[in-house]
């Protein structure tokens, strides 16, 4: 009786003790749906060499029983010493594949790659969206065919650093993919430009727009989204590269930083017990590259997030889909400043991101996810070296410098969950005051500062329909390669005829021979002018159905 007694005092001084280590701001998520996703993006040898360079970090995930998620890029399908090592993996890994674009791709799916032109990984060289619809799905097939003939099933997951809309809704609707990985918010870094989507979080895309989340089911693809290298909810926030390293890549805060393991600690802390029901964080690095150089704080990292559940992509979609959240939080201080607290809000409609900066509260950011839209790419090829795929802000501290002020001297701030609604409670000039968010809308001690004004789109049969009918056309379009008319001129010889793909034209010249079957690699054929069709077909659609934003939110305060 005497010993119970004491293991009771016990616990309660030690109750007490952590109770008072909590800060009064933050909620702790649910330890028990934590998960982290290990994800190996895997390119080509030009990148690595050496094979001995990449198996140090499989063998360690191997030797650990991590589960983790392998993706490929074509070029490794067609590498039998790659093949023979991989296959070698335990059932515990997941193989999928790295979408981006190599020569191998393009060249044996007919498709135009850009030789020479600029570095390899510009944009409209390695990534889908850089080709027409018709060369994407015809890549996509010719990537999942050559991985059916090795493995004998298809993938589930896919990644790269973008997938537009047309490639995600044409690999749900022929693969039924399960989950797809892409880079998280970055305004400008390795010519990659996204900003917008929900902070941080996995979430159901729009089939609209793979940035935003789909508002209900008519616009849920049906897929699960994770995000590579989630950035600081402060420092990450930001327009230049030195933003954007601040994340949970080794090789960024190692580098750019010069930040160690305990910096790691401190965002996966946050990623993996803001107050959600749900919570999820992808690790890894690139094999040959980042994956050599950094393996041993890649080591630390594992070991700092053993408590969590570690699973595979395609088993964390499965998961999420049983029971998708519709809203999230990523809230945390400050590394090493607690007067710095950075709360970013991730709804349907909206996404919203406040900042407490010492006794001040500041509204920063926020982006409108109501009514979706299509990116140009739906339509044609992005042609820029650089991506620059920005969601609108109604409100954008970044770029404009511009910020709401909500509140100064502020004391006690609290911040608490009940189911989608999340309340900044604190005390101000002497007065109580509260910020609610909803799905709908913000309010500040009672008073609308911002309003979504109603999905008009998804609610509105015809004009659903009409986004629906563009999404079926582009995915739908036959993939075979097109007989029109080329023309070009070469070592000042003019050609012109018609193509008889992979490598002959039948036409004229301005030199003798001037008719005739005149033969030219493929990817010379390919560069021929010939009349872009879809440019004219779809001239006047970005304009005619990507909305302005309806902005209703307020520009001052006072309390």
């Amino acid at each position: 009786m005497k010993k119970s007694i004491q293991r009771l005092f016990l616990f309660i001084i030690l109750f007490f003790n952590l109770v008072t280590l909590l800060p009064n701001h933050h909620v702790f998520g649910n330890f028990d749906q934590s998960y982290i996703t290990v994800v190996i993006p895997f390119r080509g040898r030009e990148y690595w060499s050496d094979i001995n360079r990449i198996k140090p970090l499989f063998d360690y995930l191997v030797e650990q029983n991590i589960p983790s998620t392998i993706l490929l890029q074509y070029q490794n399908l067609n590498d039998r010493e790659v093949i023979d090592y991989i296959k070698r993996f335990p059932n515990n890994f997941e193989i999928g594949l790295f979408l981006e674009v190599d020569e191998s791709l393009a060249n044996d799916s007919f498709s135009s790659f850009l030789y020479g032109i600029g570095d390899k990984a510009h944009a409209n060289q390695i990534l889908l969206s850089g080709y027409n619809p018709v060369e994407r799905k015809r890549m996509i097939d010719q990537a999942f065919f050559r991985f059916r003939q090795i493995f004998n099933t298809s993938p589930k997951s896919v990644g790269a650093w973008y997938l537009d809309t047309v490639s995600l809704n044409y690999l749900k609707i022929k693969y039924d993919i399960k989950a797809v990985l892409d880079v998280a918010d970055q305004y400008q870094t390795d010519t990659y430009g996204l900003w917008g989507k929900p902070w941080g979080v996995a979430y159901l895309p729009s089939k609209y727009n793979s940035l935003l989340p789909a508002q209900n089911k008519q616009d849920n693809m049906g897929i699960v989204k994770i995000q590579w290298a989630a950035r600081d909810p402060l420092s990450g926030y930001g327009l230049t590269v030195n933003h954007s390293t601040y994340s949970v890549q080794a090789n960024d805060y190692v580098k750019a930083h010069r930040l160690d393991v305990d910096y790691f600690k401190h965002l996966s802390g946050i990623y993996l017990s803001s107050a959600n029901s749900i919570n999820q964080l992808t690790i890894g690095l690139e094999a040959g590259q980042e994956g050599y150089t950094y393996l041993d704080e890649f080591k630390k990292q594992i070991a700092a997030v053993s408590w969590a559940e570690f699973v595979t992509m395609e088993d964390f979609a499965e998961t999420f889909l049983q029971s998708p959240p519709k809203s999230s939080v990523i809230s945390g201080p400050g590394y090493l400043d607690n007067s710095r607290q950075g709360y970013w809000f991730n709804y349907p409609r909206y996404r919203a991101y406040f900042v407490r900066e010492g006794e001040t509260l500041i509204f920063k950011d926020l982006r409108i996810y109501d009514p979706p839209f299509f990116f140009n790419d739906v339509f044609y090829k992005q042609t820029g070296k650089n991506l620059n795929l920005i969601v609108p802000a109604c409100l954008d501290g970044a770029l404009t410098g511009k910020n709401l002020i909500i509140a100064r001297n502020i004391r006690d701030l609290r911040f608490t969950r009940l189911k989608d609604r999340f309340f900044l409670e604190f005390v101000a000039n002497n007065k109580k005051n509260q910020l609610l968010l909803t799905p709908d809308d913000i309010v500040f001690n009672s008073r609308r500062i911002f309003i979504s004004r109603g999905n008009f789109l998804i609610n509105n049969f015809l004009i659903r329909n009409f986004y629906d009918l563009i999404l079926a056309i582009q995915t739908g379009r036959p993939d075979n390669l097109k007989i029109t008319p080329l023309f070009s001129r070469i070592d000042n010889v003019y050609y012109f005829g018609l193509p008889f793909y992979p490598d002959k034209l039948l036409g004229i010249k301005s030199r003798w021979p001037f008719l005739g079957i005149f033969n030219f690699p493929f990817q010379v054929l390919s560069k021929f002018k010939t009349v872009d069709f879809d440019k004219f077909l779809f001239f006047y659609a970005p304009d005619f159905i990507n909305p302005a934003i309806n902005c209703q939110a307020v520009n001052r305060l006072s309390i």
